[in-house]
């Protein structure tokens, strides 16, 4: 049989793919070498993993794809998840209970955007499968490569299946088989060496008996934090590692423990059950929270997670960003890297069909693309593990993951995700200033010769916004008296002053009047718990002549000024608000015990923007109203 396309894997980046290429008229196979439902991490969506679905099914006529972005829709099509409202991070040394001042929240959108979902991904994947058919695309499971030929212009590949050996002949395949990546084997395309500087193992699995957090921490008595921490994502961060906890709404939790290699090898002689063991209980607080969870599926062990690839593409063969490279789970980066290569990848495809030229080298923007990508999302990862010897440095460190955050968001409402070279690359990727910081502070991370509180001043200068001018002299002036008599420390002081002076960074100044901004440095600056909001696309703080100026300025250093729709802002803000006065009139004309109805009747109308679910769990209120919702 002859296809357009071919796609190999049928993970949610195989099928999402499948069905929008069915949408621009390719021909499609899937093939699947095991068959569903299954055991699949990445699990965790973010607010430019949800927008870019949302752009996919919005622009590809695709509501499939709207099933898994948002809570109502992920529970009436039957599946498991969770409405998370934040991301949330710890910081422990080892034998002490955690300090009440080590603790990091940065939330994501509320309804009308937001929240994101945890995601059951055995459900996710199979609902996408068995949605498949209807799109007129052809699958089969069980079935093997076992080998490609590409002739220059048609790739013929050989399969093993439940029926025999068979061939499918393509002009184009995708390998979407993430770590196996068997194209990126076959062809040799994988590096032998992996080229990025994280280099981390793994533990991981699902888990029952969690505790909550609320009930192992410290109370959150002055009120720092809006929601309730058990209400994310989790991240426990020490010295050489992280722990993720990612609940989902039948009680069931993901948990992995990331390890560098460095400082804990793998050693295959000891029982994974009993290492597992043995991280949780270097934590008082960890064990509190972890140390009754029993597994409900064995628990996996791996050495380096890490690889990397020469490139993307080969004669005949694209490889999806999971078979090309992967970095580490930290920061929720796989969902997002999944969409944004769909969202490039789909238009060139298009026009190879328009013009019966299917050159694998069509693809060199989007491999260029994700090559910046990775290497950002690597620096931010490895710079993290870095910096967490020590909390002023992971602090300052953690940072620049929100600024990156935040710019990746911008660009995604600003640019075209579509374009491969515009403003919407991940992380800020797109921005050569922003790039180069993100390098500098990488180095400072990593420069563990240096003081912990030398590289924490280095490091908060670089991203030190302090509104004028004056503001700026009056707050280094401080801050080289505390440095104390270190001539080294001196003269990282001036130098990042003087920059600061005559450069101020373009992510942070060019927007210094957003309530955002002015919160981030007021929180990361003061003792105790920081809690950062998403800048609020409603903006009430700016005028219509600096909400212009500012995302227009922003958006145009992150793809330059043909690049950008500086409109989109408006347009998010619109819809939010939308959003929210529909579900708050339904709400009043339904009463509040119908809030099911209401959210289903705004889903109809807004196609899964809506994300406030029907009976909302204690665990999405700030935790005095918690306590205040028990109590009745």
């Amino acid at each position: 049989m002859n296809y357009d396309v071919v796609i190999v894997g049928s993970g949610i980046a195989g099928s999402t793919l499948a069905m929008v290429l069915r949408k621009v008229g390719a021909s499609v196979l899937v093939v699947e070498r095991d068959s569903h439902p299954r055991f699949v991490i990445g699990e965790s969506a973010v607010p430019a993993s949800t927008m870019s679905w949302v752009y996919l099914a919005e622009k590809y006529d695709l509501p499939d794809l709207l099933s898994f972005c948002h809570y109502p829709t992920l529970k009436q099509n039957g599946m498991t998840g969770y409405p998370k409202s934040h991301f949330f991070f710890m910081w422990h040394r080892e034998g002490e209970p955690m300090q009440p001042g080590h603790q990091a929240m940065f939330e994501t959108y509320p309804m009308g955007i937001g929240p994101d979902v945890h995601m059951l991904r055995s459900h996710v994947d199979a609902h996408l499968v068995s949605r498949l058919p209807d799109h007129g695309v052809e699958y089969r499971d069980h079935t093997a490569v076992t080998g490609f030929e590409h002739d220059g212009e048609w790739g013929t590949l050989q399969m093993q299946g439940p029926d025999g050996p068979s061939e499918a002949r393509a002009r184009l395949v995708f390998d979407a088989t993430g770590h196996g990546a068997v194209f990126g084997r076959m062809l040799g395309l994988r590096d032998e060496t992996p080229r990025l500087h994280t280099n981390t193992r793994a533990m991981f699995g699902h888990f029952e008996g969690v505790n909550l957090l609320e009930d192992v921490l410290p109370p959150d008595d002055d009120g720092v934090f809006r929601y309730n921490r058990d209400a994310g994502t989790l991240h426990h961060c020490f010295e050489g590692g992280w722990i993720w906890v990612i609940p989902f709404d039948d009680g069931v939790v993901s948990v992995g423990i990331l390890l560098d290699r460095d400082a804990h090898p793998l050693d295959r002689s000891v029982p994974v059950e009993d290492e597992w063991k043995s991280v949780i209980e270097r934590f008082p607080s960890i064990a509190a929270h972890l140390g009754d969870a029993k597994p409900t599926r064995p628990i996996i062990r791996t050495d380096r997670i890490q690889f990397s690839s020469k490139g993307i593409t080969a004669p005949g063969v694209v490889l999806t960003p999971h078979a090309a490279a992967f970095v580490d789970p930290l920061f929720s980066t796989g969902l997002t890297q999944t969409a944004a290569f769909i969202s490039r990848a789909a238009p060139i495809v298009a026009r190879c069909l328009a013009d019966g030229d299917f050159d694998h080298r069509r693809f060199a923007p989007v491999e260029r693309a994700f090559q910046k990508e990775i290497n950002v999302t690597d620096k931010l990862v490895s710079g993290t593990i870095a910096s967490s010897d020590d909390f002023e440095v992971f602090r300052q460190y953690w940072r620049t993951w929100v600024v990156a955050t935040n710019l990746q968001i911008f660009g995604r409402v600003t640019g075209d995700m579509g374009d491969p070279e515009g403003a919407a690359l991940n992380f800020g990727a797109a921005s050569a200033a922003w790039t180069k910081e993100v390098d500098r502070r990488h180095a400072i991370a990593l420069d563990t010769s240096r003081p912990p509180l030398e590289r924490a001043y280095a490091l908060e200068m670089f991203l030190a916004n302090k509104g004028s001018w004056a503001d700026q002299l009056r707050w280094m002036k401080a801050q080289w008296a505390a440095a104390g008599p270190s001539v080294r420390t001196m003269r990282r002081l001036f130098k990042s002053a003087f920059f600061r002076l005559v450069r101020p960074a373009l992510p942070m100044s060019m927007h210094a009047d957003n309530a955002f901004v002015r919160s981030f440095n007021a929180q990361v600056h003061a003792e105790g718990p920081c809690s950062v909001e998403v800048p609020d696309p409603g903006l009430t703080d700016f005028s219509e002549r600096r909400f212009n100026w500012t995302f227009r300025l922003v958006a145009a250093e992150l793809g330059g000024r043909d690049k950008v729709q500086p409109e989109g802002w408006q347009t998010l803000a619109e819809r939010a608000r939308a959003v929210q006065q529909d579900y708050a009139r339904a709400v009043a004309a339904d009463a509040p015990s119908a809030r099911g109805a209401a959210v289903e009747a705004i889903e109809r109308r807004t196609r899964g923007r809506v994300t406030e679910y029907a009976d909302p769990s204690p665990l999405l209120l700030p935790a005095a109203a918690r306590r205040s919702h028990e109590t009745e």
